[in-house]
């Protein structure tokens, strides 16, 4: 329901869950927390989560995808503090795909957000091409738009507005396509 922005329909089932320490799924629910609309809510919980967890995350299955939710919260809140820890933590596995139950982009594309919020346009426009290389290969479409989403928003920024029209405009198709 991510992809079809019907994250709302399921925040009453695990609301209550989101950023909760101890479960193993605790950090994606508060990024779906965010993407469904309670904003501060969930960033209320991304900051707490970051006052107790330690980077690099522990070494199991869920390392890389702890890593690339809290990546993914760090910016859109705009947390520049923890973002370059984030970083670190996350380029050994720059291009790994750290899924669980969901499928979540190579971690290059994550490192491309933190690098936007560290205003390092040059290094996410790396990592954006990166990640859409890898996406192609393991012929992910959707998440090659997520990428361009991100990419775009990364080249907004920086004033590049005919570059990012044409990311969007590839993101368009793809969702046209396989809509």
């Amino acid at each position: 329901r991510r992809w079809q922005g019907r994250l709302a329909e399921m925040l009453s089932d695990f609301r209550e869950l989101a950023g909760v320490q101890g479960i193993d799924f605790g950090y994606s629910l508060v990024r779906y927390q965010y993407d469904a609309g309670e904003r501060e809510q969930a960033l209320a919980h991304y900051h707490a989560v970051m006052l107790r967890q330690p980077l690099p995350p522990r070494r199991d299955l869920l390392g890389g995808a702890t890593l690339c939710n809290l990546a993914y919260l760090a910016a859109r809140g705009g947390d520049s503090t923890h973002a370059p820890q984030l970083y670190d933590a996350l380029k050994p596995l720059a291009g790994s795909f750290a899924n669980t139950t969901v499928a979540k982009p190579v971690g290059e594309h994550f490192l491309g957000v933190l690098a936007t919020v560290l205003d390092e346009p040059a290094v996410a426009d790396a990592h954006f091409a990166a990640a859409v290389v890898a996406h192609e290969k393991a012929d992910a479409p959707l998440l090659v738009a997520e990428t361009r989403v991100e990419w775009a928003r990364l080249l907004c920024g920086t004033g590049d507005t005919d570059r990012a029209r044409e990311l969007l405009a590839e993101v368009d198709d793809t969702a046209t396509t396989h809509s």
